[in-house]
């Protein structure tokens, strides 16, 4: 299973990755992957997650401890989902399209293992990969 999802994220690595982390499972499985190819070969990579006013200490101390040893780098987008007019998923997408692209990275990475979002590559759905 992570040799095949190995392989994927390093023919997508060349171009640049920006790992949408929302500190689940399927997240973290690919945070410790892309971590593990950028030590074989540095690339430019980085990773972006959601602070709303939803978020409490626990959940912002969880995702800082994810990356505290990381080489990868965090870049946190604040979103208040009561401000947001229309489709707030699509919003905070649109928003991680337009950071990937201000820092010429390429293929914008989520951990979900079932949705589908407009330019967004699921490598867990595309392969197939169960993570229960």
């Amino acid at each position: 299973m992570t040799g095949l999802l190995r392989e994927y994220l390093r023919q997508k690595s060349a171009a640049g990755i920006v790992l949408a982390f929302s500190g689940g499972a399927g997240s973290l499985l690919l945070l410790a992957l892309l971590e593990m190819i950028y030590l074989e070969a540095p690339f430019p990579v980085a990773a972006v997650s959601i602070q709303s006013i939803f978020c409490c200490k626990d959940e912002l101390d969880h995702l800082r401890a994810s990356f505290a040893h990381s080489k990868i780098p965090l870049k946190l987008f604040y979103y208040d989902p009561l401000a947001v007019p229309g489709n707030l998923k699509q919003c905070i997408f649109s928003e991680i399209a337009s950071y990937a692209a201000a820092n010429k990275l390429q293929t914008v990475l989520s951990g979900s293992t079932t949705a589908r979002t407009p330019n967004i590559s699921t490598p867990l759905a595309e392969l197939k990969i169960s993570l229960t």
